[in-house]
């Protein structure tokens, strides 16, 4: 016997594979049947059209049966054919349905089984036929040997097992030792560690000595090249001095050009589109608002009747493949589901509508505005030309101007016959300068027509 288990495998390799043995008509019963002579058939006289029925097939004795494929013609992939068999471990009939590759469908039992047999599925349209059944196993006098190679191949495998354990047994023992010696070395490693940390302390004690003197050393020298460069500070700031003063003057001139200039600036800051940016933004971000809740119910128009086409798909093939399904009961029990469907569609439509036209109103809202804001700023300053006022009594003009544009504007409606009367004592005094001419604006806005109306004064200077 060998003691090699790498020669124990190599006796279960070289022993034989278990072949299987297609059966012919002489291993069944009942010859005289249509359906028995489908068994490893090559003549076109023996095909048997193909019909939802049973197919049933009878051995003389139990056999052992590893694989059965039934060859057929005019059948789709998408079908599915029931096997049943009669098994001599069962009390019952088993069954199971296998799909249809090409024109073969096929099922594996390894089972001792006495009969079998195959339903199709129903085919309206075409002929469909079952051309060939094909049976392989094994008879129970081969049985018999495969049990004998069984068991030879099974004491192979628990000499296997035993010459595997013994080898382990071997290996753990070798690395007990071997933890051994790795905990002796580990304790070298930790002394070598803790001389090697020592020995860095020591350098790191004359690294920092090195440096604190170096460091002395640096001082010394700073301290002579400060005292060079203060001197040398000196003489520089007293040039410095006579340059600042040149400098001053030069300072003061520029000084009176930046008032000149912040003094534009402040008239630039208290333009009409400015005051307006905000109410252009904050329509900018409902927009945003508005689009981003726009997403939601298009997404259920979209996903409900996606989900909607999927199911009448599905539909139509189960009603394909179940015979017994009731097409009017089926559409009648989905209806309140396609009327609730149908009802979240049309309330997510009529969603998706409002939020789109408060869009477009905004909008429309924004470049109304925008548009008034710019012809109100035109109107403003060519009514100032000219006039001797004050920075008080323009604010007070331009103020009243806008609060009652934007008045008309928050209404949503801007009066045909819009004029702006200012009453403020500012102007009143002003008034009384000189006379007065009046200047008319007409302010388009989209659909609506405004008349502004401002005194224009002439200088009395």
């Amino acid at each position: 016997m060998s003691e090699d288990p790498n020669e124990l495998l190599e006796q279960i390799v070289e022993e034989e594979e278990v072949e299987f043995q297609e059966f012919t008509t002489d291993f069944f019963d009942r010859l005289s049947n249509k359906t028995t002579k489908l068994i490893s058939n090559t003549n076109s006289d023996n095909f048997q059209k193909g019909r939802k029925k049973h197919f049933p097939f009878y051995f003389k004795e139990p056999t052992f049966v590893q694989r059965i494929v039934v060859t057929l013609e005019g059948y789709s992939s998408s079908t599915r054919v029931r096997f049943t068999w009669k098994s001599i471990a069962s009390a019952s009939k088993d069954n199971q349905e296998q799909l249809i590759e090409g024109n073969t469908v096929s099922i594996t039992l390894n089972e001792v089984v006495t009969e079998f047999g195959f339903v199709p599925p129903r085919k309206n349209f075409g002929n469909p036929l079952i051309t060939k059944v094909e049976v392989t196993g094994l008879t129970m006098g081969n049985f018999s040997d495969v049990i004998d190679k069984i068991g030879r191949i099974n004491a192979l495998q628990a000499q296997i097992i035993n010459k595997c354990e013994t080898s382990i047994a071997a290996v753990e023992e070798k690395e007990a030792n071997i933890d051994e010696l790795e905990t002796s070395q580990q304790s070298i490693k930790d002394d070598i560690e803790e001389k090697k940390t020592e020995v860095e302390v020591l350098n790191s004690q004359i690294a920092g000595l090195s440096q604190q003197k170096a460091e002395v050393d640096a001082s010394i020298e700073e301290v002579r090249s400060k005292e060079t460069t203060l001197s040398v500070k000196i003489q520089s700031l007293e040039d410095t001095i006579d340059q600042k003063a040149n400098e001053s003057s030069g300072l003061n001139s520029a000084i009176e050009k930046k008032k000149s200039e912040l003094k534009k600036l402040e008239d630039d800051i208290n333009q009409f589109p400015a005051e307006f940016s905000g109410f252009l933004e904050q329509g900018g971000k409902n927009i945003k608002t508005y689009a981003g809740f726009t997403l939601v119910p298009l997404a259920l128009i979209l996903g409900l009747t996606t989900f909607l086409f999927v199911g009448a798909a599905d539909l139509s093939a189960k009603y394909e493949v179940m015979e017994e399904m009731d097409l009017y009961t089926m559409l009648a029990s989905r209806l309140p589901f396609t009327l609730i469907a149908g009802t979240i569609i049309y309330a997510s439509y009529r969603l998706a509508k409002f939020l789109i036209e408060e869009i477009m109103k905004i909008t429309r809202q924004r470049l109304n505005l925008t548009r008034i804001s710019i012809i109100a700023k035109e109107v403003s300053q060519t009514s100032m030309v000219g006039l001797d006022l004050t920075d008080k009594e323009k604010a007070e003009v331009l103020n009243k101007l806008k609060m009652d544009i934007l008045k008309s504007h928050l209404k949503s409606i801007v009066e045909a016959d819009y004029e702006n009367k200012i009453e403020l004592s500012a102007w009143e005094t002003f008034r009384s300068r000189g006379k007065i001419p009046k200047v008319k604006a007409k302010v388009d806005a989209g659909e609506k027509t405004a008349t502004v109306e401002i005194d224009n004064a002439v200088s009395s200077g």
